[in-house]
């Protein structure tokens, strides 16, 4: 691997600040070669195997399977960890599909990007099209 992968769907890049993988985009069944050599590029120089999965918007079952196989493979004291945000729901996928009990693989959840909140802006109300002041043009006097 060059560093990086990238489709019409996935990008997986090196972390920049520790060693690592971030992935964005969605991880489908297609993605399973790159994937392969991401991981064993990282484990070749490291026994903590970052997959920071929290730029993914959807990861497919076959995908996860495919990771679980990954860590699998993995000697310890090496393990592949999983970063990904609660929208995924990869504890209870990977609860319900048995990883749960493959030593090598773990799952870090990380909270939710906080709303920055101004004060100045508020969402629109159902309606609020319909009150807002029309702009009018005026022709300027030459």
């Amino acid at each position: 691997m060059r560093g990086y992968f990238a489709d019409e769907l996935l990008l997986i890049m090196p972390l920049p600040d520790s060693p690592g993988l971030r992935l964005r985009g969605e991880v489908l069944r297609e993605h399973r070669g790159p994937l392969a050599v991401a991981v064993a590029a990282q484990a070749t120089r490291t026994d903590e195997i970052l997959l920071d999965l929290t730029g993914v918007n959807f990861l497919s079952h076959s995908a996860l399977d495919f990771l679980a196989i990954l860590a699998r493979r993995l000697t310890p004291p090496q393990h592949l960890i999983l970063r990904a945000h609660p929208a995924l729901c990869l504890r209870a996928r990977i609860t319900e599909r048995g990883h749960d009990t493959i030593p090598a693989l773990r799952l870090e959840e990380s909270t939710p990007l906080p709303v920055r909140d101004t004060g100045r802006v508020s969402a629109p109300s159902r309606g609020t099209l319909d009150r807002t002041p029309q702009t009018a043009v005026v022709p300027r006097a030459q």
